[in-house]
């Protein structure tokens, strides 16, 4: 049974209810979580049964799902060839995937590379470019002394952030400042790397790049397959910290990782915990109290999208570096335009 050739159907389980509940029974079935977004999914056949499933969300392969009579057989081959193709066939060079530690051999197999791995989660890659290949792009500086890092969105670029930039390059000899390169913000990639080069370039041994998707990377990690009991912060800040601890500080030299204490967010406190727990012994995570404002009030990305909302350009501009006040009063309109728009998307 195992090795019977399957049709292949594209399920529309944002459409059709059938569609969808037939998709449900087999995820659940084989103990994972339908809910996160996808999109695309692709069913395989027996006849008229629903026997195995994958789904696509960007470049990542996820929700693989066979029934346990097609186990052992070429069905997970099958799987892994027909939704690699159909990325390839989107323009995409790169593919990723997140499994259980467990089924990892099952996919270095078919070529794909561990990138990380943690008790609960491995993550893997198979295309170009590789993390070699986006290490490769970062010149490592070879001036004696100790190199630090900081992992930010900046959305936007606050005085906060430019605070904990100043105190950071003053504990080390150079300072790698990675901007996280995932659209789901309110300032794009491109606007946020430009106006924290802006924001830092009187300090002449900070250097910016995007974090790729090797850091902090929040569109990619699955929790779909997670027990009950697991914490998906914490899963994600475990695996984070291990690459970066794993693959990123060595190429780079990286002895430190600096992070703002976190007195409103719940999620990047635990993420910091997170980070220093898995990364002791390996690198030294140094966390510096947050700014504050005139008003006593620590300085955050969040109160400066607010006041934009509320057209409180006052506001705005005690919280933010000139360059970036200067970028928000010119695109004031574009970008409370594009604040209403992510509102009626998230309800």
């Amino acid at each position: 049974m195992s090795d019977k050739e399957l049709q292949v159907k594209e399920l529309w389980v944002k459409d059709s209810t059938y569609d969808f509940k037939q998709w449900e029974q087999l995820l659940l079935a084989s103990d994972l979580k339908p809910g996160e977004p996808v999109d695309s999914v692709y069913g395989w056949f027996d006849g008229d049964q629903l026997v195995a499933s994958g789904a696509l969300f960007e470049n990542i392969i996820k929700y693989l799902a066979i029934e346990p009579m097609y186990q052992g057989g070429s069905t997970f081959h099958q799987l892994l060839t027909t939704l690699t193709q159909a990325l390839y066939r989107q323009g995409e060079t790169k593919v990723f995937v997140y499994t259980k530690p467990e089924h990892r051999q099952r996919f270095e197999a078919l070529n794909f590379t561990v990138i990380a791995q943690t008790t609960a989660v491995c993550f893997l890659e198979k295309g170009t470019p590789t993390l070699s290949d986006y290490l490769a792009t970062i010149p490592v500086k070879t001036a004696q002394g100790t190199a630090g890092a900081i992992v930010m969105n900046a959305n936007p670029l606050t005085w906060g952030h430019r605070y904990l930039v100043e105190q950071a390059s003053r504990l080390c000899d150079q300072l790698y400042l990675f901007v996280v390169s995932t659209d789901r913000s309110l300032f794009t990639t491109a606007e946020r790397i430009a106006l924290v080069k802006n924001g830092v370039s009187d300090l002449a041994n900070v250097s910016v790049y995007e974090s790729g998707d090797y850091m902090v990377s929040t569109k990619t990690f699955p929790s779909y397959f997670l027990k009950g009991n697991q914490d998906k912060v914490a899963v994600q800040a475990q695996l984070d910290a291990t690459l970066f601890a794993e693959k990123i500080a060595p190429a780079l030299h990286i002895t430190q990782r600096f992070v703002g204490s976190e007195p409103y967010s719940n999620t990047t406190a635990c993420y910091n915990q997170q980070l220093k727990a898995t990364m002791n012994g390996k690198v030294r995570v140094n966390e510096i109290p947050r700014k504050s404002s005139s008003d006593g009030q620590p300085i955050s990305a969040s109160r400066v999208r607010t006041a934009i909302l509320q057209e409180d350009w006052a506001l705005v501009t005690r919280l933010v570096p000139q360059s970036t006040a200067d970028y928000i009063w010119s695109h004031r309109q574009s970008l409370r335009q594009r604040q209403q728009e992510m509102k009626a998307e998230n309800g």
